[in-house]
């Protein structure tokens, strides 16, 4: 079995480089023969691949190819195509447009995962994947307030909530106001030595490819509250459905559903140590335990390996009831021919023909061999 990521990020970008090395090394104790390939080069070895293949399409451009020469290529493929949708919060049209040629789609957000169930796609959702810091003990924090994300492109509602809370809490940490961005480790630094860590999930449609009614109220789920989580801080979190999928209000984190309720809240947390401490440690456990990079990427390989277990099966079922089919259109024209007469089994042999090209081929070689058997015996 060959795994295969295709994508359109160049082998000159380290970072996404490094994911999708870990994602193939996910699959490692299923298959040794991994890679990655550009999109321009799957396009010429697409009709290698097998159905015991399984080809994974993350963050992929096909367009370089008219639909037509899309649809070509991807009909050449017999193994068991997954597309990962990484963005789906803000390019569901993305993944709605590639999941008419894949076999298993795979999300983060709760929101796509039922809008492409509801369609009958074939999904499933993971948690996002993150590593776990080995942290220590913190004698205090530097900050109040720390929000680490976009702020003008995605959400206005943002800016207006940051630059609100920056007058009110003075000793808070929101470097996008600034136009600042932190690397991973600085990242993590913040969430670890912050007492409340800020996670936003409203989305803005930025697509004029897919307009749906609900796509401007989504409430979608990134990484961050995973990417809180171990480092050991505690996230309060605009509400959303995908994160309460994974994490209880008030064991492991808060919600906020409004700015007054934000501001109640952190008030409330920054009063109460206890309280968020209890959460935060509950939290760092359960990321520890269940979505760690080794945890989350195992279960998303052995959901992909299942699937496409269950998909041949199911070929072969569909194969078995086939030929099952055959045998029964030949016991009914032998049924046809010793009781109703020459004409009728005529005219039902030609019913055959039209009814199934593939049952009439096999009927007709199956009737050849018993006269021939009867002539030789």
């Amino acid at each position: 079995m060959k795994v295969t990521i295709i994508t359109s990020f160049q082998s000159g970008e380290s970072k996404s480089r490094r994911i999708y090395n870990v994602i193939l090394d996910s699959f490692s104790h299923f298959s040794s023969d991994l890679c990655i390939l550009s999109c321009e080069d799957f396009v010429g070895v697409a009709h290698q691949y097998g159905p015991e293949d399984i080809l994974l399409f993350a963050n992929v451009n096909f367009n370089f190819l008219p639909r037509n020469q899309l649809e070509t290529i991807f009909s050449q493929v017999c193994g068991y195509s997954v597309y990962i949708g990484f963005d789906d919060e803000y390019k569901l049209y993305e993944t709605a447009y590639y999941s008419q040629f894949v076999d298993l789609l795979v999300t983060f957000d709760l929101v796509a995962f039922e809008y492409f169930r509801s369609t009958g796609r074939n999904i499933i959702i993971c948690p996002h994947p993150v590593d776990v810091l080995d942290v220590n003990l913190r004698s205090e924090y530097r900050f109040d307030l720390s929000f680490i994300g976009q702020v003008n492109s995605i959400d206005q509602s943002r800016y207006k909530y940051l630059t609100m809370l920056k007058d009110r809490y003075p000793n808070s940490f929101f470097p996008s106001l600034e136009g600042v961005s932190l690397g991973e480790s600085d990242m993590r630094d913040v969430y670890f030595n912050s007492k409340i860590n800020l996670n936003f999930t409203a989305v803005t449609d930025i697509s004029n490819h897919l307009k749906l009614p609900f796509l401007n109220y989504r409430r979608g789920f990134k990484g961050r509250p995973m990417e809180i989580g171990a480092s050991k801080g505690f996230c309060l979190s605009e509400f959303s459905p995908s994160i309460q999928k994974f994490f209880v209000a008030k064991h492991d984190l808060d919600y906020f559903y409004a700015y007054n309720d934000l501001i109640e809240k952190i008030d409330y947390y920054l009063a109460n140590d206890h309280a968020r401490r209890k959460m935060q440690d509950n939290m760092f456990l359960k990321v520890s335990n269940y979505y760690s990079a080794s945890s989350a990427l195992n279960y998303f390989a052995n959901k992909i390996i299942e699937a496409s277990q269950n998909e041949r099966n199911a070929r072969k079922i569909n194969d078995a009831n086939k030929f099952f089919i055959i045998e029964l259109d030949y016991e009914r024209l032998l049924y046809v021919f010793k009781s109703c007469g020459m004409i009728e089994f005529i005219l039902a042999w030609f019913y055959l023909s039209f009814q199934s090209r593939r049952s009439f081929f096999y009927v007709n070689i199956k009737i050849l061999t018993s006269v021939v058997a009867r002539v030789f015996k």
